[in-house]
């Protein structure tokens, strides 16, 4: 699932692939979030750094399941954090489901 695939790369240190799984949008606002106007990869990359075993600080689930929109353009993965459930954004962009890191909500 591409949401565990994204969780995945976050954990690994892979910080081409944690920007690369995000939403168009989610990759404008963490570029603004770390000074990168306009969201150039590798200017974010450098001040995003990802590294291997780092913490989810994102507040974002380790693991979900797929709780709404089997079929749609959006959908919904669910998992806990600090025993809180958490909603998860994925959306199918250019055919490839893409995570909207800055659409996650407790529930």
């Amino acid at each position: 699932m591409a949401y565990e695939r994204f969780v995945a790369a976050l954990r690994a240190g892979s910080g081409l692939h944690v920007w690369r799984g995000l939403t168009p949008e989610a990759q404008a606002e963490l570029a603004r979030r770390v000074g990168v106007p306009g969201g150039e990869e590798k200017a974010v990359l450098e001040r995003f750094a990802v590294r291997p075993g780092w913490p989810l600080e994102l507040d974002l689930p380790r693991t979900g399941r797929l709780v709404e929109g089997a079929g749609a353009e959006v959908r919904v993965v669910r998992g806990q954090v600090d025993h809180r459930d958490w909603s998860v954004r994925l959306v199918r962009v250019d055919g490839a489901w893409k995570v909207d890191i800055f659409g996650s909500s407790p529930q």
